[in-house]
């Protein structure tokens, strides 16, 4: 939601024995008004409550253009081959570990910490929540930023129908000439996009030191074969929350930035584009993707797993819901899903994310989880939105679990709260379920189960 419009910046404070709590009142009616606005304007290009459905499917497939494909093909087979060769010379990588040593001022066990992780760097994971987990202990210890790990980057470039939706909204978006920045560079594969499709300069920063060294070698390959022009791409390391442009340099033409974690957990997409946006020409309208819709939807979640693993995601703070190797699909929705938030990258967004949500229940059932799910829309084009559990990786429906089920009855009016910050964990997450009898009679209330260590980050 804009910032300044029915909702402040918020603070939060807490500590390890007691979840953070909100500081200040928040005008609910005010940001539910502006919110249903917002999703109007958002209903234009197809998103709609109906579409919000984990049961919506598009009328006909999704078809992407004969040009994005084919140099998705072409790309694939390149990386492939380029990502064999770069991880089996990673692991003793002397110039690397003297980078990181001057980098980030570390010697000792501190730098054997740090090299160990980026030696890890292209190993896959049992789950996300150990990648995030990895990551987090990074930051507790060095105090520093690590990125997505270059594996991750490799299969953000796998997920081949998000892929397509980028390619072919830059290629409906950029045009000859542009200066194109880019937050988040990852394989450098937006970037070649960009530059195929016409982009005079194509700035793409990379905060994840062995993710830009390899999207360099992508970068280097593309032009010895003539993918796209040389020199019209440059990968810069660094932060992006700190990036400078050169003195006099004239605005950029587009953003593009794909940190699309469901309802923005873990990712600082949100506070990456507002401090970029000051280095773009916004009345252009090339900021991709253009927005994000976050929604929520009741679950009874564990009755569709067999008793051990039941017990064992009961336990959960929270569970990607592809990864229970479930249908997303199967769960029973003990509510419709509703909209909790939107964000418009193309202006600066309230970095909070707060609402209130009235619901009643059309069917008797058990409520045991709280579903985020997230549809991007990806620029105003009728119909061109990523939709729910459509990406094979980042993006997908995310279960947090209640600390005890809810029975509820048909024609039980339920209110749902719901108050974090974009790039917290979903552990650091205020959700709270409150059922109402018939009549407006208060009745249970229930909340998230809190993460041990779940200290939310400084406002």
């Amino acid at each position: 939601m804009r910032m300044g419009e029915g909702r402040q910046e918020h603070r939060i404070t807490g500590g390890q024995d007691r979840p953070p709590v909100i500081s200040e009142v928040v005008d609910y009616s005010r940001a539910g008004v502006l919110l249903e606005n917002e999703l109007r304007e958002l209903a234009e290009g197809g998103i709609t409550e109906e579409t919000m459905s984990r049961d919506w499917q598009p009328a006909q497939e999704q078809k992407f253009s004969p040009e994005s494909e084919a140099l998705y093909d072409e790309l694939e087979a390149l990386i492939t081959e380029e990502w064999q060769q770069f991880t089996e010379a990673l692991v003793e990588d002397p110039v690397l570990r003297r980078y990181l040593q001057m980098k980030y001022k570390v010697e000792g066990r501190d730098l054997d910490v740090l090299m160990s992780a980026i030696q890890r760097q292209s190993e896959p994971y049992q789950d996300e929540t150990e990648a995030f987990q990895e990551l987090d202990s990074i930051r507790k210890r060095l105090g520093i930023e690590a990125g997505l790990r270059t594996f991750d980057a490799l299969r953000c470039f796998k997920d081949q129908i998000r892929t397509l939706y980028f390619f072919d909204t830059i290629r409906e978006k950029i045009e000859k000439g542009d200066r194109v920045l880019e937050a988040g560079a990852g394989t450098g594969i937006l970037a070649i996009a960009a530059a195929r499709t016409g982009a005079e300069e194509v700035e793409a920063i990379e905060i994840n030191p062995v993710t830009a060294v390899f999207a360099r070698r992508v970068i280097a390959r593309c032009e010895e074969r003539g993918i796209i022009e040389s020199g019209k791409v440059k990968i810069r390391l660094g932060d992006a929350a700190e990036y400078k442009p050169k003195k006099g340099e004239p605005s950029f033409d587009a953003l593009i930035s794909e940190n699309l974690y469901t309802g923005q957990f873990h990712e600082l997409q949100v506070q990456l584009n507002d401090y970029l946006l000051q280095f773009v020409d916004t009345s252009q309208d090339k900021i991709i993707p253009r927005a994000m819709v976050n929604g929520v939807e009741l679950m009874d979640l564990l009755s569709e797993l067999p008793p051990p693993k039941r017990f064992e995601v009961a336990q959960k703070t929270a569970v990607v819901v592809k990864d229970l190797g479930i249908d997303p699909r199967a769960p029973k929705g003990i509510s419709d899903p509703k909209a909790y938030d939107v964000l418009q990258f193309t202006e600066r967004q309230a970095v909070g994310m707060r609402n209130r949500i009235v619901k009643t229940i059309a069917k008797d059932g058990v409520i045991d989880s709280v579903v985020i799910f997230s549809l991007i829309q990806m620029s105003n084009r009728k119909g061109n939105f990523l939709r729910r559990n459509e990406s094979e990786f980042l993006g997908n429906d995310l279960a947090i679990m209640l600390q005890n089920p809810l029975a509820v009855k048909k024609g039980d009016r339920i209110e749902i709260s719901i108050s974090y910050r974009a790039g917290d964990r979903p552990g650091q997450a205020q959700i709270r379920v409150k059922r109402f009898l018939p009549g407006g009679i208060p009745a249970e209330e229930v909340g998230n189960i809190w993460e041990q260590d779940a200290l939310p980050r400084a406002a």
